[in-house]
């Protein structure tokens, strides 16, 4: 009795290792999954969705005197009411009132994570490529600078963080706010953006 309970349980571990190696080898022959790529005629892609939001007062506290979190709010509201206004970025900041400020709105005070960028850019060649952006992995990134007076032609940054908020907005403080509209943007570090 003892014995065949013996085999039999030498037969269940030996279906195991059996049923393991068949999964491993099947995973190994699986093809690689291609990254998606998004249409050429955007210039970057970004998740529709985002499964991790904050609250972003409760989120800056938890940052307090992290300098690199020192001004992000106000730098993230002149940056919103820049790109709502359709200002230009030229490497420097616009100054924005109070006033100003009361014509936006992050709605539910909410910001929402997300974990990569895709880029689409035109090579030296004049062929399209894409690149992915990853706070955590390839976070390093150079863009075009638009001022003159120096003789380097690039910015360098890294990427601190990936988001979009839900902004609402309006023309002047007495008027209704309009609804939502998703704004994506980069939080980057060293003053380059």
């Amino acid at each position: 009795m003892v014995r065949s309970i013996a085999n039999q349980e030498a037969i269940e571990r030996f279906i195991k290792k059996v049923n393991d190696a068949r999964e491993k080898f099947s995973l190994q022959n699986e093809p690689v999954p291609r990254r998606v790529r998004n249409s050429p005629s955007e210039h970057y892609h970004i998740a529709k969705s985002s499964r991790k939001s904050e609250d972003i007062t409760a989120w800056l506290v938890e940052r307090r005197g992290d300098p690199a979190f020192e001004d992000f709010l106000p730098q993230l509201e002149a940056h919103i009411l820049g790109r709502v206004r359709g200002l230009a970025y030229n490497g420097d900041e616009h100054i924005f009132s109070d006033e100003d400020r009361r014509c936006i709105s992050i709605n539910d005070n909410k910001i929402y994570w997300h974990s990569m960028i895709r880029v689409n850019y035109t090579t030296f060649d004049v062929r399209r490529e894409q690149d992915t952006i990853n706070p955590l992995t390839h976070a390093d990134i150079m863009v075009l600078l638009h001022e003159d007076e120096r003789t380097h032609p690039y910015w360098y940054a890294r990427v601190i963080h990936i988001f979009h908020v839900m902004v609402r907005s309006r023309k002047n403080s007495y008027l209704p706010f309009s609804s939502p509209t998703r704004m994506c943007s980069l939080y980057v570090g060293s003053g380059a953006m």
